[in-house]
């Protein structure tokens, strides 16, 4: 039993050593990004997260990705496209604020799915990302990640977050 446990010790520990390593590699490979604020890497247990501001994609109101976004998240495929093994999931939020009348978008929650969406299509068509691992979701203004009582809270709340998923947890 002893041996057993310090095999198992042994697992988790080169898991855990595989993990920051890839953590790493995906910072280091993105690091002019991160160093310009455009886009910040976390590690949450058995996932990694690029969360970008979504002013450096979208215009206020829309799902079109802008060209210097497009830029940005060509770099962000190139460094996903090394993580064979993970299913990639496009998370879009929101703010508070109700869209402009006449928007094409019913609600928020719309428009979020709709980025993440433009997101998704942008890492199959550009980045040749295989679509099987993509995943396009959205949550509008429900997870907020600041208040929305103030211009630079909603404007942290406005973002895309790329997960980095074991193909486990998505199944």
């Amino acid at each position: 039993d002893v041996e057993k446990l310090r095999a198992d010790q042994e697992t988790l520990k080169a898991q855990a050593s595989q993990k920051e390593a890839s953590y790493n590699q995906l910072v280091d490979q993105l690091s002019s990004e991160v160093s310009q604020g455009q886009l910040q890497v976390k590690q949450y247990k058995d996932m990694l997260s690029v969360d970008i501001a979504e002013k450096i994609f979208f215009d206020s109101g829309k799902a079109k990705l802008k060209k210097d976004g497009e830029a940005v998240l060509l770099k962000v495929g190139e460094a996903l496209a090394k993580f064979q093994d993970k299913v990639i999931r496009v998370v879009g939020h929101t703010d508070n604020v109700p869209l402009s009348q006449g928007s094409p978008f019913a609600s928020n929650w719309e428009l979020s799915v709709s980025r993440a969406t433009s997101v998704v299509r942008f890492l199959q068509d550009k980045a040749k990302l295989v679509p099987e691992r993509l995943v396009a979701s959205g949550r509008g203004e429900y997870q907020p990640v600041a208040s929305n009582d103030t211009p630079e809270g909603r404007q942290k709340n406005r973002r895309i977050e790329i997960m980095l998923l074991d193909k486990s947890m998505v199944d």
